[in-house]
């Protein structure tokens, strides 16, 4: 312990003579330091922490899969599954996206709800903080139990532990029973506050297995692995399409795990950040080592004298490698200072709601990261400095002393391979960012088939005890439409029961039968989203009727039903033939005809086909959209959608007292403008872009920084060879040319490693990058020149001192 103690002041005396070279050190790996813990931060939050119920690991979520379209099931076709009881140790039907309206005492609230089984919370392993779920006899009655969010409790009931048994009013209607209370941090999925039993009003036929409504939630029994129980639900869904083949042929069950329903789809952009980061790290280390490597050699002679009088290698090396760790700690301590303003940094790029679990902070586990990294970085770097200091002599350093500052071959050897690899480096991150920067470019640039811009979006979902037919919720959407046409700056009102890119949970993709065809050929159907819009909603949106005619206000409850498709589900249901005049329903052939003649037909009349829209990550095929009238459906949870003649946001609050005028209780959400909903769906791209181009501006600014010293030093240790040959009769541009030809050999040197790197590295970016080749010559030639760019003016200012030597006085300098 003595020694290690005698080391470490040892080394800060040291570093406390040369403070220029210390403070660059610490520095450079600050910044490192800093950005690596940041965006462990981030990896932690999303792909490390657990999610919030007992041995997530477990939990799956049960879908149907039909022509390559995931969604939802059947609550018959969970009862097949649930009797497999060697898979899972249970399985709970919800639905989630619901939303209930809170009016009492003040401006009407929108609380955001899941409907479920009694059993989901016993199977996502949460112990209750009060009471527990509603009887499992509510699962298929109409009943009113439901269990509060903690943070539900708190804010509306001022955490009352008496609350059990207590009823409250939600949508109008006062019987809802509290039965349960959930510990913090639990949403299931996402954001629900409120848990209610699903009952029979959201499952309309228990016994018709084409009725697919619902989501499943199932935990894996102990012994089972995913590839297991997914090989076994396969075979689950193959033998109900042979046992069921009107309902269930061409259907099938998969699943997905839980955890991968927040993380998955940013898991990618996170583990590139986080290796871009760490190639950031080993460029900042390789700069360390050559300034420690700088400060070995100029103190090699007392070194060696060291070394002479008694002091054992190993001495020496442990001196060396403490030095380093010295500049590390110093750089961990203000590197974790820095990530925490990397951290609000990141939080502000991101700019959506995450869930409420993700909490991307400097927590326990980042600042044990960062101590790690710090370590890692002070061997890493001191490694080389060890090494030489284990192989000092005193004959050598007396020789070495003896010519003067001219270094050896090995030195300069050393000093080049260090800015070779970080120049290779840096060519990779250059390229990497160079690649998404222009994926995000083009991406943002895609056609989403609709003008975004100058629309305003919000949510309204109507109380369902205050509209119960389907006349009144007609009657309000009516009336909201004239209102909202009259708000100063609205250009245009329309309604979508499905808003695309409204990133509403409940949304469900459908099944379509068409008229006259097969039954065989029926099972090749895929899954549809159907969406319940008014006349104004194609031109309010800006997307074009390609053949036949729009929705208008003649297509009323009382005529018979017509339907809009979009171009690609045209051509997927009728291949080379015309789509108007065609009929098509929902569901299967099991599909109910009408049973008399007051009974409103299924079957919908195809009147126009409208273009395309892109699916909701903007990226690979267009959605398959069926569009019918609100005036035929009815409704009552839609989006509005407002087209202004000024900023979205400017009208946003006239919008809502329009609707306050036509009913003043009723709730208004999710107010956001069109151009705001497509940034939420190109964060991931947006973040992983910006910091990538972050991260190779740091690597450049440490490239340059590793050039400068190199070249710098060169010229230092070369001052005889210089005034020689400047006495020799070589011109001060020759110097020039051969100092900046020294920095440019080594940055090209790197440039082709990097680029053989690069090449080999940007495959793993293929399945997030959007309408970029891997192989882009552009981005290629724009990295290669910025390099080099940056080589000469790194070496510009040591060049240019070579090349105002005096040859005499360099000569006699040297001596």
């Amino acid at each position: 312990m003595t020694g290690l103690r005698s080391d470490v002041l040892h080394a800060w005396r040291s570093l406390r003579r040369t403070p220029g070279i210390t403070l660059l050190a610490i520095a450079t790996l600050s910044v490192a330091i800093g950005a690596n813990t940041a965006i462990f931060s981030f990896v932690h939050a999303l792909l490390l922490k657990a999610l919030p119920y007992a041995e997530p690991e477990r939990l799956v979520r049960i879908e149907s899969v039909r022509g390559g379209e995931r969604g939802r099931v059947s609550i018959r076709d969970l009862d097949d599954v649930r009797a497999e009881l060697r898979l899972f140790e249970g399985v709970a039907s919800y639905m989630p996206g619901a939303q209930y309206n809170v009016s009492e005492g003040g401006v009407p609230e929108e609380i955001p709800a899941t409907m479920s089984d009694h059993n989901l919370f016993e199977v996502l392993g949460v112990r209750f903080l009060l009471g527990g779920s509603w009887p499992a006899a509510f699962d298929r009655s109409r009943s009113f139990g439901v269990v509060l969010s903690h943070d539900l409790w708190r804010n509306r009931f001022g955490g009352d532990s008496s609350v059990l048994g207590k009823t409250i009013t939600l949508d109008g209607y006062p019987g809802y029973t509290i039965y349960g209370v959930l510990p913090a941090g639990l949403h299931f999925p996402a954001r629900a506050q409120l848990f209610r039993s699903i009952g029979t009003r959201f499952t309309p036929n228990l016994k018709d297995r084409d009725a697919r409504d619902v989501l499943a939630v199932a935990r894996l029994a102990k012994g089972v692995s995913f590839a297991e129980a997914e090989a076994a639900l396969r075979g689950i869904g193959e033998r109900l399409a042979r046992d069921f083949p009107s309902t269930n042929a061409g259907v099938g069950l998969g699943m997905t795990p839980v955890t991968e329903l927040t993380a998955g789809p940013a898991r990618p952009y996170i583990v590139l950040l986080f290796g871009a980061v760490g190639f950031v790290l080993l460029i900042a280390c390789t700069n360390v080592t050559s300034l420690l490597l700088a400060r070995a050699f100029a103190e090699w002679k007392s070194t060696a004298i060291r070394a002479a009088l008694g002091a054992s290698p190993f001495r020496l090396a442990r001196q060396r490698l403490a030095q380093s760790l010295t500049i590390a700690a110093a750089g961990g301590v203000v590197g974790t200072a820095l990530a925490f303003w990397w951290v609000s940094l990141l939080r502000k790029m991101i700019r959506v709601d995450l869930p409420a679990w993700v909490r991307i902070a400097i927590e326990g586990r980042v600042l044990v990261f960062a101590a790690l990294v710090a370590i890692v970085s002070g061997v890493l770097a001191g490694l080389a400095p060890a090494w030489k200091a284990r192989r000092t002599d005193l004959s050598a350093a007396l020789r070495e002393s003896e010519r003067g500052s001219t270094a050896g071959p090995a030195s300069r050897l050393r000093r080049g391979a260090f800015v070779v690899g970080e120049v290779a480096l840096a060519m990779i991150l250059l390229v990497g960012a160079g690649l998404m920067a222009k994926s995000f470019v083009r991406l943002s640039d895609a056609s989403l088939g609709f003008d975004p811009r100058r629309l305003l979006t919000f949510r309204v979902a109507l109380a369902w005890k205050t509209y119960e037919r389907p006349e009144q919720i007609s009657g309000f959407h009516r009336r909201a439409l004239e209102r909202l046409r009259e708000v100063p700056g609205v250009s245009g009102a329309a309604l979508d029961s499905d808003l695309h890119l409204g990133g509403a949970e409940d949304s469900a993709l459908s099944t379509v039968y068409v008229e006259g065809r097969d039954d065989k050929l029926q099972t090749r159907n895929p899954y549809v989203r159907i969406q319940d819009v008014d006349s104004e909603f194609f031109p309010v949106m800006g997307l074009p009727v390609l053949r036949g005619r729009a929705l208008s206000p003649d297509d009323r409850a009382d005529r018979p039903r017509v339907a809009v498709v979009s171009d690609s589900l045209a051509r997927r249901l009728w291949p080379g033939e015309e789509a108007i005049g065609r009929r098509i329903r929902e569901g299967g052939p099991s599909a109910p005809e009408p049973a008399g003649p007051d009974d409103a037909s299924p079957w919908m009349t195809v009147v126009g086909v409208v273009a395309d829209l892109p699916r909701e990550h903007l990226t690979g095929e267009a959605d398959l959209d069926l569009y019918t009238s609100y005036l035929q459906g009815a409704p009552p949870n839609v989006f509005y959608v407002l087209r202004t003649r000024v900023a979205p946001e400017a009208v946003a609050a006239a919008a809502t007292r329009a609707l306050w005028s036509v009913d003043p209780h009723q709730s208004i959400f999710d107010s956001v403008s069109m151009e705001d909903r497509v940034e939420r769906h190109l964060w991931r791209q947006r973040v992983s872009a910006s910091l990538l181009l972050a991260f190779a501006a740091l690597a450049l600014l440490f490239s340059a920084v590793g050039i400068y010293g190199v070249i710098s030093q060169a010229v230092s240790q070369r001052v005889r060879e210089i005034g020689v040959r400047m006495t020799l009769g070589a011109s001060p541009g020759r110097i020039l040319g051969m100092v900046l030809g020294e920095a440019l050999t080594l940055a090209g040197i790197g440039a082709v490693l990097g680029t053989a790197g690069a090449a080999a590295l940007v495959r793993t970016l293929g399945h997030v990058l959007y309408g970029v080749s891997l192989a882009d010559p552009l981005v290629y030639a724009a990295v290669l020149a910025i390099l080099g760019a940056v080589a000469v003016g790194a070496a510009a200012l040591p060049a240019w001192r070579a090349a105002r030597l005096a040859p005499l006085d360099a000569v006699r300098e040297a001596r």
